[in-house]
């Protein structure tokens, strides 16, 4: 089972930060799932609260359990067991999600949309999620913009995915 997955995080360093919301997308359901993720703000970076507007969004109040739709690590664990994870860096909201959870429960082999968009668009380098979701809009697919929010990233990576896709089944075999 693919599902379709994003953090938002305290940081870029999963020693010391922490993810503060997760969704996924399983790819048998219509819509995505979103969870604020219980955290603590010592070590934040500003800079990534800033991007993912952390406060604007209200995710402080699921600092040290305050928020109603919080999720705890071993639903989150039990939701991602046994799944493959596809993302745009994947192994870096594993490693988020590692760090909160203790483990990883899911499928060690991982698919990332940028690595496939690197061989679709013919890129030296791995793409970010924004170029990624350009690229696939100029070929004339419906892709969202990403917003730095775990449910819009996850619709995003998921549409980027499907063009992606289908753009290689267009090329033939």
């Amino acid at each position: 089972m693919l599902a379709f997955i994003d953090t938002e995080t305290t940081g870029l360093d999963p020693r010391i930060h922490q993810p503060y919301e997760v969704a996924w997308w399983m790819e048998d359901e219509a819509n995505p799932e979103s969870y604020w993720l219980e955290h603590t703000l010592d070590l934040a970076d500003p800079a990534a609260l800033a991007i993912g507007h952390y406060w604007d969004r209200g995710a402080h109040a699921a600092v040290r359990g305050g928020h109603a739709a919080i999720a705890s690590d071993r639903w989150v664990a039990n939701a991602l067991h046994g799944v493959t994870l596809v993302g745009s860096n994947p192994s870096f909201d594993a490693a988020m999600l590692t760090r909160f959870i203790g483990t990883p429960v899911w499928h060690h082999r991982m698919i990332d949309v940028s690595n496939i968009a690197m061989v679709i668009f013919d890129t030296e380098t791995p793409i970010g999620l924004a170029e990624c979701a350009s690229r696939s809009r100029d070929l004339g697919f419906t892709v969202p913009e990403p917003d730095h929010t775990a449910e819009g990233d996850v619709r995003t990576t998921r549409a980027v995915y499907e063009a992606l896709r289908a753009r290689r089944r267009a090329w033939g075999s």
